[in-house]
């Protein structure tokens, strides 16, 4: 099966759903979405976009240091763009602040990043330490791509393998992407030899906040709280704890099985 990228046009009928649906070769990836669900999302969306407003006036100056230091460290743009894969299937192009060297993937094609990884600069190992580097997906906050919680955006070649791979992962795509989420702040960093089972255990706490939001009050306040103090260095399993985040029960993730071949 091969994902197919819709464009954004959602329409509520007297169902209360709405579907967005394309004809393919193999099968279509359907998306039937609850008015209500709908609506959360566009206030979610809104808003993040007022809190983003207000957040940039301080942050601007930060952006602007860190792109100065960028340009002067290592040769290339300060700002990398990439496309990635948002509410619906639609895709979009992410800001961040380069750091990596030019041309990274020239040769490897699309791969995750490593600890230690030789192709992250100098600064980049801070950026990405501080998560700086992902202080200009606000403007994508306000271009109505992202919101400040939900699932990271992945890149599409990555999605058409999960969406084949993995139970409800095209779950993930029901809500806006996030700069930050429950997955972010509850699990160690991406490890590129786990294989597919960081990509579950990440969807099995997204699906859960999905689920189980409006169980748990302020729940997207606390995870706000726990990013801060992820980046100011508190070890998750503390943070976690306080903000009781570990009450968020992980749903049940599993990997499909291969289709048989059917002989000749």
């Amino acid at each position: 099966m091969s994902l197919k990228i819709y464009d954004q046009t959602i329409s509520l009928n007297e169902k209360s759903s709405t579907s967005l649906q394309e004809n393919q070769l193999d099968r279509a990836v359907v998306f039937r979405i609850d008015q209500s669900h709908v609506i959360n999302q566009s206030e979610s969306l809104l808003l993040s976009q007022i809190f983003a407003c207000f957040l940039l006036v301080p942050v601007l100056p930060l952006i602007a240091v860190c792109v100065i230091l960028t340009k002067l460290s290592s040769k290339g743009p300060a700002f990398y763009t990439q496309e990635r894969v948002g509410i619906y299937g639609k895709v979009f192009t992410i800001y961040k602040i380069r750091s990596m060297k030019m041309d990274a993937e020239s040769k490897s094609g699309a791969v995750w990043a490593r600890s230690n990884d030789p192709r992250i600069t100098r600064l980049g190992k801070f950026l990405r330490w501080s998560h700086l580097d992902e202080l200009p997906q606000l403007f994508n906050v306000l271009k109505g791509e992202m919101s400040f919680i939900g699932p990271r955006p992945e890149r599409p070649q990555f999605v058409q393998n999960f969406i084949t791979s993995i139970d409800r992962y095209d779950e993930r795509l029901h809500s806006y992407p996030g700069i930050t989420g429950i997955a972010q702040v509850c699990l160690p960093p991406d490890d590129p030899d786990a294989g597919l089972k960081t990509v579950c255990d990440k969807l099995s706490l997204e699906i859960a906040y999905q689920e189980q939001k409006q169980d748990h009050k302020l729940l997207d306040l606390r995870i706000l709280m726990a990013t801060a103090l992820k980046i100011m260095g508190i070890p998750r399993h503390r943070y976690t704890s306080w903000l009781a985040l570990n009450h968020v029960t992980p749903v049940e993730i599993k990997q499909k099985k291969p289709a048989r071949r059917v002989a000749a």
